[in-house]
């Protein structure tokens, strides 16, 4: 014998707790599908945030510039060493030309070089624009003194009046003061004489609004500090990097020129210091020896006076001439190392800037010319040097006339060298034909012979201080900055910042994010069931079918759907309730069943009514009890009142053939609940419900009982014990996912047997396959749809409703 088939059978076994914990992808899109629009407004959000941050952020511009640090002195190139010098001058101290640049000294030097005292702006609705270069009007006034403080670092609005007129207005100690003055007519203001001129026509102006703001000298320092930055590029090459930043380009850029050029100048003379204090000190001992020589020079004469020696000798001009002759040869000698330092630099192709500054201290002007020449002629291969290639006709050309122009200028050094030379052969002549002159007059006189030779070691100190302080000025004359700027201060016509694709990246990316956030922890929060195929996976009882969810009226109680619009899709979704019931029933006869939920709202009275209704469509005699005495419904459903019923059936009061009602189904009648007693469970647990049962049972083919929710009271596990088939109904994105966990232990725990579900209100999203005769129900029948079985406002909503609802 073939073993009956038990649907039921197994669940308490194959019914386990879920982990909520477990990854639902099914979850997943629901979740997507209920925060998208929520996700997509918040992105937008983050976009028009970009937008009102670049809109209302002022611009700012920075400027760059690129230095190398080569700072050296031309008295190595003419064999001038002094050691006590060289180490100073060499050490390129990359921080400490850092700090240079970045010191109050420096600062000060480029606020004397730039007009920054004022600052002028166009007011907008949220923020001002800084104006440079091109103003509106300028105003002049002179020395703001401790008295006019009040007008510094803070906005001062004009207004024009007319072509002639403008009104000022600022705070003075919290209080609004006005001013009326014309243009080109100073004013006095606390004893300052103020001028503003306009520049252009009130027409061009556009009538808009401006203002300016007196800066004081702290405030510019500190604008500085806080928007220069130095850096080093490459500490190898000795490079540095300057950035400064300003709301408006061309002020960025002029700031860092005027950085460049007083960097150049201080610089210069910091590397000069050292120079000037060796001449300071030479310039010292040279006194001390001067005043030595007139000693013995005043000794020679007290001794010759004293010891009657002869004036024949002349020897007091012969001393002065030798000092005149010795001082013209260390001239001629030093006029010559800078011939011969020219022929070097000539001969090792050196820069023409050292060849002009050896020329420059020589004096010469033909050779001043000639270098001047070179240099002309090196610039110009220079500048042909970009456009052409090495072996061009124009690029040899000019080579070969710088090559010419070196040669000429080095003829006429060696020719002016023959010269000199000469020149000081015949010096030597004359000194020593002087020399001899004055020993023989002084003859064997001892005292003489000491005072001569005293004086002539301070006279050589002095020949040597001297040619000592014309190599020092040599040196400081030629110390030229190999200050290259490689690269000219320059900014992008793109502000740094706010950079537009960087704004727009974090709103959209803090859109996303925010967005994301939001779905996780949607995710996380999400209790509810919201499909069948969820309710599958949490619970191994069978599954009736579902109930799509109804939207073509607003109904505020339960109604027979399924007798007003028997072609609806949810008509059909009963009908597959009401087949899956069949298959239920196998090997014995299931007479009572009863419906009920966890809570009040999940819709059961909507199921219980129209599973009734169904039924008895079929031409079966169904009854519909009203079991629910604290929250009646069912006549709801019917449009009557209630009256008497059920309640009054209990108490013996009516009679149950009094209280059977007719329905709009002609094999149909139902009970309504009556007046609501203050004992429910006592009456449901009286014989008299019992017999109420099976009074009907006698009558009528099924009976369907509407039982309170089992999660509220204990009413409805009372009501079951008399039922063949208990229905539980949850209902989608209301229910909790506990309540179908609470139906699982109903089962498990033997409370109740044979429990079945049926999923209420389900959205057709959610029904992406077929198990439980969807809209395209057919089962072998080949389909209703397209037939003119549903009705034509039965339709399915367009996708994008599906997907955003």
């Amino acid at each position: 014998m073939a073993e009956e088939f038990d649907p039921w059978a197994g669940v308490e076994e194959q019914t386990e707790e879920r982990s909520n914990t477990e990854f639902d992808f099914e979850k997943l899109l629901f979740v997507l599908r209920k925060n998208i629009l929520w996700s997509i407004l918040i992105i937008g959000m983050g976009i028009v945030g970009g937008y009102l941050f670049l809109r209302w952020t002022p611009k700012v511009y920075e400027a760059s510039t690129l230095l190398k640090m080569e700072i050296q002195s031309t008295r190595k190139l003419f064999g001038l060493e002094m050691p006590s010098v060289t180490g100073s001058m060499e050490n390129v101290n990359l921080a400490g030309e850092m700090e240079l640049i970045k010191s109050p000294m420096m600062y000060e030097s480029v606020l004397d070089s730039l007009d920054l005292s004022i600052s002028y702006f166009s007011e907008g609705e949220v923020q001002d624009t800084e104006l440079y270069g091109s103003l509106p009007f300028v105003v002049s006034y002179k020395h703001l003194g401790k008295e006019n403080s009040i007008f510094y670092d803070q906005k001062i609005h004009i207004e024009f009046l007319d072509e002639e007129n403008f009104v000022l207005t600022f705070n003075e100690f919290s209080e609004i003061q006005t001013i009326n003055g014309k243009f080109n007519q100073p004013f006095r203001v606390y004893g300052t004489e103020i001028i503003l001129q306009k520049t252009k026509s009130l027409e061009s102006l556009g009538h808009r609004k401006y203002n300016f703001v007196f800066n004081s000298k702290n405030k510019l320092f500190q604008n500085l500090r806080q928007n220069l930055s130095v850096n080093v590029e490459n500490a190898r090459a000795n490079t540095l990097r300057i950035n400064y930043q300003a709301n408006n380009r061309s002020k960025s850029i002029d700031v860092l020129e005027a950085f460049n050029k007083n960097y150049i100048v201080k610089t210069i003379e910091n590397k000069n210091v050292v120079y000037e204090r060796s001449l300071q000190y030479l310039k010292n001992q040279q006194a001390t020896i001067e005043d030595s020589l007139r000693k013995y020079e005043t000794e020679y004469r007290s001794y010759t006076r004293i010891e009657n020696v002869p004036e024949f000798a002349g020897l007091e001009d012969i001393v002065s001439k030798i000092r005149e002759l010795e001082q013209q040869k260390l001239e001629i000698r030093l006029t010559k190392s800078q011939y011969d330092e020219i022929i070097k630099l000539i001969d090792a192709d050196s820069s023409t800037i050292y060849l002009e500054a050896v020329g420059h201290l020589l004096g010469n002007q033909q050779i001043a010319s000639m270098i001047n020449n070179v240099l002309l002629v090196e610039q110009d291969l220079d500048r042909v040097k970009g456009s052409y290639t090495k072996e061009t006709h124009a690029r040899n050309q000019r080579r070969e006339a710088l090559l010419e122009s070196r040669s000429k200028l080095k003829e006429v050094i060696i020719y002016s060298l023959g010269t000199i030379n000469r020149q000081i052969d015949n010096l030597d002549q004359e000194v020593l034909k002087l020399e001899k002159a004055f020993y023989g007059s002084i003859g064997g006189d001892p005292v003489l012979k000491n005072i001569e030779k005293n004086f002539r070691i301070y006279e050589e100190m002095t020949s040597l201080i001297a040619s000592k302080m014309i190599e020092l000025n040599i040196a400081k004359s030629g110390t030229v900055e190999n200050f290259q700027v490689l690269s000219q201060p320059n900014a992008d016509i793109a502000p740094v910042f706010p950079q537009t694709i960087m704004v727009y990246g974090v709103g959209i990316g803090s859109g996303v994010f925010l967005s994301l956030l939001l779905i996780v922890l949607s995710y996380l929060l999400h209790t509810r069931i919201d499909s069948v195929k969820q309710v599958e996976r949490i619970s191994n009882l069978p599954i009736l079918g579902y109930v799509p969810h109804y939207s073509k009226e607003d109904m505020n109680y339960s109604q027979l759907v399924v007798q007003k619009r028997p072609k609806a899709s949810i008509s059909e979704a009963f009908r597959s309730i009401r087949t899956n019931i069949d298959f239920m029933n196998v090997g014995e006869e299931q007479k009572v069943l009863s419906v009920t939920s966890t809570i009040s709202g999940e819709g059961k009275t909507f199921v219980a009514a129209n599973i009734a209704g169904v039924i008895a469509m079929s031409g079966a005699k169904v009854a519909l009890l009203d079991v629910d005495l604290r929250k009646p419904k069912i006549h709801f459903a019917f449009g009557n009142e209630n009256l008497d019923g059920l309640s009054s059936v209990l108490i013996g009061k009516s009679n149950l053939k009094d209280v059977l009602r007719s329905s709009p189904i002609a094999t149909m009648k139902y009970v309504t609940a009556g007046p609501v007693p203050p004992n429910p469970s006592e009456l449901i647990m009286s014989k008299g419900f019992s017999a109420v049962i099976n009074q009907l049972k006698e009558e009528f083919d099924v009976i369907v009982l509407d039982t309170p929710p089992v999660g509220a009271v204990t009413d409805g596990m009372i009501a079951m014990r008399h039922v063949d088939l208990p229905i539980y109904v949850v209902r989608a994105e209301y229910s909790k996912t506990s309540f179908v966990e609470n139906a699982n232990e109903l089962s498990k725990s033997k409370k109740i047997k044979n429990l079945a579900l049926v999923v209420n209100d389900v959205y057709s999203r959610t029904l992406n396959y077929g198990n439980y005769y969807g809209n395209n129900y057919s089962y072998g029948y080949g389909g209703y749809n397209g037939y003119g079985y549903y009705d034509e406002n039965d339709i399915s909503e367009k996708w994008w409703k599906r997907f955003f609802s």
